[in-house]
């Protein structure tokens, strides 16, 4: 299983205390996310009061209103837009507890998957397989359509060029256990970043549960710097306060674009390279890929407004709209639009331009919401001082 030491064992009864206090204490976390997005999102600059069709968006402000300009003659009706609090964003809580409670919004655009596939848990979305939507590609889509992707990103190895020679580039999530990047790699704390988190989710849904929880022992013992989120991450990276860090590939891509001496290598890609980074035989754990995060849109049931809600989802879905989103709106992630892909827009900057050439984690929206408790509890026994 590698290296590590192991800790004392628990007694059957204190084992199952400590389980319950950590359930008590990450629900409590969950619980007080979502009352600071009741709080906060009243006050965001993304809310506007006039009546109309309503989209509830897990998306930074300024991305969301150059949308709905970009496709508002389209939809024809008032779009009323309700934006999560920036931080509930990066956090991947969002609004879809809101969604599912208040049962208000007709057109939802989460975050992350898992936002998604609570609403689509609770039997909220409808199926739209259209001649708009059939073009996305299956790897950013539900496999029944009830709710596509509008972007990617992707899981990266972010490494100060002087710092990281060519010839000792890691190249696994499982990396970070290495000992000579002792106390010189960073991530964002998985309590701070869904992406980090759901990275790990990756890990415990495809992994053992002893391998999985392993890395996260290794990862604490190595001395890796948990950093408060994505951008954290890069900025260490790039002042040379770690030599390596992982991250989304968008963050890599503007650090890169910054012109600082860094660049980037895609995790898990070469066969055997987990299991050769976690110190155990290749046969005993496939190699992971790297997760792929799309941002899903779906339309909500039962609403009064059906038409005009469809109109302004298949508004959002079309070509236009995704090579806007491509070229201007969203240019530091990759479309999702087979189009868009086949043939990458003449201004894209991305080093890497199509993620079907990537070895993808092979995780559904489903095994990662299965696997998020069991890694919020690996977190806080394995990773919390």
């Amino acid at each position: 299983m590698g290296p590590f030491q192991k800790k004392p064992m628990l007694s059957q009864c204190n084992r199952s205390f400590m389980t319950g206090i950590r359930i008590v204490r990450a629900t409590l976390r969950s619980f007080v996310g979502f009352m600071a997005i009741a709080s906060l999102v009243a006050s965001s600059g993304c809310n506007r009061a006039e009546p109309g069709i309503v989209l509830y968006a897990d998306q930074d402000p300024q991305v969301v209103e150059s949308l709905v300009r970009q496709i508002q003659a389209d939809v024809g009706t008032p779009v009323r837009v309700v934006c999560a609090a920036p931080e509930q964003v990066a956090q991947g809580i969002g609004l879809a507890q809101r969604v599912r409670e208040e049962r208000k919004a007709d057109v939802y655009w989460a975050g992350n998957p898992i936002a998604m596939q609570k609403v689509m848990d609770d039997g909220l979305l409808l199926k739209m397989k259209t001649p708009l939507t059939i073009p996305y590609v299956p790897e950013a889509r539900d496999p029944d359509f009830y709710w596509v992707g509008l972007d990617a990103r992707f899981r990266v190895i972010l490494y100060h060029r002087r710092a990281v020679p060519r010839n000792r580039l890691p190249d696994s999530l499982a990396s970070l256990r290495d000992p000579q990047w002792r106390g010189k790699a960073g991530m964002a704390h998985p309590n701070r970043s869904f992406s980090a988190r759901y990275h790990l989710m990756t890990l415990f849904a495809l992994a053992s549960e002893a391998d999985a929880r392993e890395l996260l022992s290794g990862i604490r013992a190595n001395q890796v710097q948990l950093l408060p989120g994505e951008q954290a991450v890069a900025d260490a990276v790039t002042s040379g306060k770690v030599a390596w860090g992982i991250t989304d590939s968008d963050v890599a891509e503007r650090a890169i674009r910054s012109g600082a001496p860094v660049d980037y290598v895609v995790p898990d890609q070469k066969s055997g390279s987990t299991a050769r980074a976690m110190g155990i035989p290749p046969e005993a754990l496939p190699t992971l890929g790297t997760p792929l995060l799309v941002t899903p849109v779906g339309l909500l049931k039962d609403r009064p407004l059906r038409g005009e809600a469809e109109n302004l989802f298949r508004a959002m879905v079309k070509l236009s709209t995704a090579n806007a989103m491509a070229t201007r709106i969203q240019p530091d992630r990759l479309p999702t639009h087979e189009a868009l892909l086949d043939s990458p827009p003449a201004t894209s900057k991305h080093r890497i331009k199509d993620f079907r050439r990537l070895l993808l984690a092979p995780l559904t929206s489903r095994q990662a919401r299965e696997a998020e408790m069991r890694v919020t509890l690996a977190v806080e026994e394995l990773l919390e001082p």
